[in-house]
C-alpha cells in the first residue's frame, strides 16, 4: 500500500498520562485493517509508562500485533520520582516480553543508536511483526514543568556528569571527527 503525508498525521499533543496509547494502537491497528503499510509512533515518558493505559495499550498492540513503535521516554524521573520507585523491572524495555512483543533498550542520547533502533521498529511493523517498545535512556537536565524545583531531589553531581552526553553536542563531535563540519 502507499504511504500517507507524514505530516497531515500528526495529532495533537496529549496532556493525560499515557491517554495517546490506546490510540496510538486503535490507529496502528486500524491501518492494518485497511491494507495500509504505515506505522504509528508514540512517545511518552517512564512515569507514563506505569499508567494503566499504557499496560492496557501495549497488551492489546501485543495480541492484535498492531504496527506501532513504542518509544518511552525514560529520562530518570516521573517528576520528582526517581525510576528506582517505579518499576522493580531491570528497565522498562524488558515488559515487552509480558506483553507478547518486541523491546530494545537503546541510548536516548545516541541519534544514530535511536534512528537504527526505530528502523528496524519500523521495518518489524510493516512485515507483520507487531509492535515494539523502544526505551530511550536519557537524563533529564532541567525542571519537569513551571513548577517543578529538581534542585530538591537531583544530585548536581550526577546532573553535570550527564551533560557529557547531551545528544546534540555528541553528534557535533561526530561530525567534527568525520571531517563533516
Amino acid at each position: 500500500g502507499s504511504r500517507m503525508d507524514a505530516a497531515a498525521n500528526v495529532l495533537p499533543f496529549q496532556i493525560s498520562l499515557a491517554a495517546q496509547l490506546p490510540h496510538a494502537v486503535g490507529l496502528a491497528w486500524g491501518l492494518r485493517i485497511q491494507g495500509l503499510d504505515s506505522v504509528v509512533a508514540t512517545y511518552f515518558g517512564d512515569g507514563a509508562s506505569s499508567e494503566g493505559d499504557a499496560h492496557e495499550a501495549l497488551n492489546l498492540a501485543g495480541v492484535r500485533r498492531a504496527p506501532v513503535v513504542f518509544v518511552l521516554k525514560n529520562n530518570g524521573w516521573a517528576i520528582s520520582t526517581p525510576v528506582r520507585k517505579q518499576t522493580a523491572a531491570a528497565s522498562f524495555a524488558a515488559r515487552a516480553a509480558g506483553y507478547g512483543i518486541a523491546g530494545e533498550l537503546v541510548d536516548g542520547n545516541d541519534l544514530f543508536a535511536m534512528h537504527d533502533a526505530c528502523s528496524r521498529a519500523v521495518a518489524r511493523a510493516r512485515a507483520g511483526k507487531g509492535p515494539t517498545l523502544i526505551e530511550a535512556r536519557t537524563y533529564r537536565m532541567g525542571p519537569h514543568n513551571t513548577s517543578d524545583d529538581p534542585t530538591r531531589y537531583v544530585d548536581p553531581v550526577e546532573l553535570d556528569e550527564h551533560r557529557a552526553f547531551d545528544p546534540v553536542e555528541r553528534v557535533r563531535r561526530y561530525l567534527t571527527a568525520e571531517g563533516l563540519v
